[in-house]
């Protein structure tokens, strides 16, 4: 079985940058290291790059950048795509506005976990215990 990733739409990708920028600005909430991932692979650009030399007389491959439009003209097994990040599989958001908020015992504010479970499973998704 292939995993294949989902596209996304350039709005979508715009309204998660713009969710998780909210969310790194704000003082109030901590981001997570896979929120700053996600972010940073929302915001990542893809480099294309194409191989310059002979790899089989020279003996390494050397590769180089390019415009898409070259990249395109190129065979598929001398071209490649970088990011500074894997890009993210497309997050799906989750209506979390009746969860009940509470106080734990160091004063955070925490939601309570079977209500985010229940609304996480009604949005379609899968909860792993």
């Amino acid at each position: 079985m292939t995993n294949t990733m989902p596209v996304l739409t350039d709005s979508d990708r715009q309204l998660q940058i713009d969710i998780l920028t909210r969310w790194s600005e704000n003082p109030n909430i901590t981001m997570h290291v896979r929120d700053q991932v996600a972010l940073a692979s929302f915001t990542a650009k893809p480099v294309y790059q194409f191989i310059v030399n002979n790899p089989d007389h020279d003996g390494y491959i050397e590769w180089a950048d390019c415009n898409p439009d070259f990249y395109s003209k190129e065979p598929s097994d001398r071209r490649r795509i970088l990011y500074t990040a894997p890009p993210l599989p497309a997050a799906k958001p989750i209506d979390l506005s009746n969860c009940t908020l509470t106080l734990n015992g160091r004063n955070d504010m925490c939601m309570v976990e079977s209500e985010v479970i229940a609304a996480i499973r009604a949005a379609g998704c899968e909860v792993k215990s």
